[in-house]
């Protein structure tokens, strides 16, 4: 599964459509991280795909971020691919975006002008609607922040509930939603 020029390849996810074999993963080269998605023997770079805010895949002050391939369905002849990438705030700091690529075009941006962390970690499609999983992060308090978990419906994010404990504060850390299947 490898290309050349890559240290290291992962698969994240596989699906099999009309005898296709689909997986979706990421490549690595010693200090980025490239989405992609495999149909058959053929790969595809995400990382092509342009980010309108504020540059593609821009990180930290170098020509590349991170982008992360994590679930692909295929619906209709259409290549679902859910993840997230990484975005320079133009300050010296970055944050992650939730991402939904369609045929490894330009991807669906996930609250685009929201300041917190996203990350989207699987795709379902039922009865023509998109449904992705993930999480948002959240303020706790001033200094720290907690991870929900959520879920977006055709592009409107819908936060659960997570437990709560140590006097009904949010205590936990890192609990996002990384499968979704709809009945």
């Amino acid at each position: 599964m490898q290309t050349e020029g890559y240290d290291s390849s992962a698969g994240l996810s596989v699906i099999v459509n009309n005898g296709t074999i689909y997986v979706a993963g990421e490549q690595y080269d010693l200090s980025t991280y490239y989405p992609f998605i495999w149909s058959g023997t053929s790969v595809t770079s995400l990382a092509e795909a342009q980010l309108p805010i504020p540059n593609a895949y821009s990180s930290g002050g170098n020509e590349d971020g991170d982008g992360h391939a994590h679930n692909v369905q295929v619906y209709n002849g259409q290549i679902y691919v859910a993840g997230y990438y990484k975005v320079d705030d133009g300050n010296g700091s970055y944050y992650y975006r939730a991402a939904l690529w369609i045929d490894s075009s330009n991807p669906d941006l996930y609250a685009p002008d929201d300041d917190n962390n996203l990350a989207a970690f699987s795709v379902y499609i039922y009865n023509g609607d998109i449904y992705v999983a993930g999480n948002i992060e959240k303020p706790k308090n001033e200094s720290e922040v907690y991870v929900q978990p959520c879920y977006w419906k055709n592009g409107v994010r819908f936060e659960l509930d997570a437990p709560e404990y140590g006097n009904n504060a949010k205590d936990y850390y890192n609990i996002g939603a990384h499968a979704i299947v709809v009945q």
